[in-house]
């Protein structure tokens, strides 16, 4: 499956629709709707979405389903509960009573990189601005709404990601907005939605592509070159963990956006778990028994437990993934040539070596 995310022109946002400037963007997107080959088009019920859609339906004679969930992110955040936000939304607006609702997104940088909860996959649901606002509740419905679409095509959502059921080379396309792409693309990504709005710029009637592809059927492989097998490190004194199991009644630190904090997440559902950027961090976290554990990849466990001798990894089975790069079906000449620069990086010991320093 194929996927289009087309955000609208310039806005008049007063008014709901599209500026001057919008609507000859409108028009030159309209001049690429046949190429685009957009498929099945739905749109957001917001005059300057139904707008931007509008000449690019009548290019390619095509009808489209307003879709009420694909109306920007409407959720609201309520200054007045947690003041000191203000500091990290300075053009919220006041009057004699107190702050007045705004947008979540649009946060300054300062205060994103100094709150590691928001650019956490899950741990953003606890944040003060999800506290202080229905964005949880909102988001929940509507990446639940994109699921059910998605169903429909043949996908079907399972342990963050989609199990196919009838396989379909169809193309959907959504005319829509910036804050609610980001949202589906947090959900399809498994990442924070302020992840997405915080390092992610979409221009006016910008075209996000992604493709779904049954990859087997039409790229071929590589040898495998490395296996991810994760493990549990905690400190010796602990011997609270004698099984996979246990996990789930832990606290457990993860590198975010690691195959372990993948596999935490999904199969632990009652775990606390803690993003890091780096493994050192949480390193001391276990040392000072903040957290129980890490769940990591081995290799840079090994390195990670030889500096910190207070540390161990658990004999304990958990899950391992293996890696190979995928090349253009037929294309056996850079197949070869990948495949003679990876057994020679193998027999040098330097894949090991990247993995370890990529990760520490």
């Amino acid at each position: 499956m194929r996927i289009l995310f087309i955000r609208h022109g310039d806005p008049d946002y007063l008014n709901d629709t599209l500026t001057e400037k919008g609507c000859r963007e409108a028009d030159l997107l309209a001049k690429r709707a046949v190429t685009l080959q957009m498929g099945e088009c739905y749109i957001s019920p917001l005059g300057r979405a139904q707008r931007t859609a509008k000449p690019c339906l009548a290019a390619v004679n095509c009808e489209a389903e307003t879709l009420s969930w694909l109306q920007e992110f409407p959720a609201q955040l309520d200054i007045n509960k947690a003041p000191e936000l203000a500091e990290a939304y300075p053009d919220v607006k006041k009057n004699e009573k107190g702050y007045l609702p705004r947008i979540v997104w649009d946060m300054m940088p300062e205060h994103l990189t100094e709150h590691n909860e928001y650019m956490d996959r899950t741990a953003w649901r606890d944040s003060v601005v999800a506290q202080c606002s229905d964005m949880v509740e909102v988001y929940d419905n509507i990446i639940q709404e994109f699921d059910n679409l998605l169903a429909e095509h043949g996908y079907v959502r399972e342990n963050g990601h989609y199990r196919v059921e009838k396989e379909n080379t169809k193309t959907i396309t959504f005319f829509c907005h910036f804050g609610l792409i980001g949202v589906l693309l947090s959900h399809l990504w498994n990442v924070s939605p302020f992840t997405l709005w915080n390092s992610l710029a979409l221009a006016p009637t910008s075209v996000t592509e992604l493709v779904t592809e049954e990859r087997k059927k039409e790229v071929d492989f590589s040898a495998e070159y490395i296996s991810s097998k994760q493990v549990i490190v905690v400190n010796k004194n602990n011997n609270t963990i004698k099984s996979k199991e246990d996990l789930n009644s832990k606290t457990i630190s993860v590198q975010t956006g690691t195959v372990g904090d993948t596999y935490v997440s999904k199969n632990f559902k009652n775990a606390k778990i803690i993003g890091h950027k780096k493994f050192l961090t949480a390193a001391e976290d276990v040392k000072a028994n903040k957290s129980d554990c890490i769940v990591m990849d081995e290799l840079p466990a090994k390195e990670l437990v030889s500096k910190n001798p207070t540390l161990t990894i658990l004999n304990i089975e958990l899950v391992t993934d293996r890696y190979a790069i995928a090349v253009k079906k037929g294309n056996t000449t850079l197949l070869n040539t990948i495949n003679k620069v990876l057994d020679r990086l193998m027999k040098e010991g330097k894949i090991e070596e990247y993995v370890i320093n990529h990760s520490s």
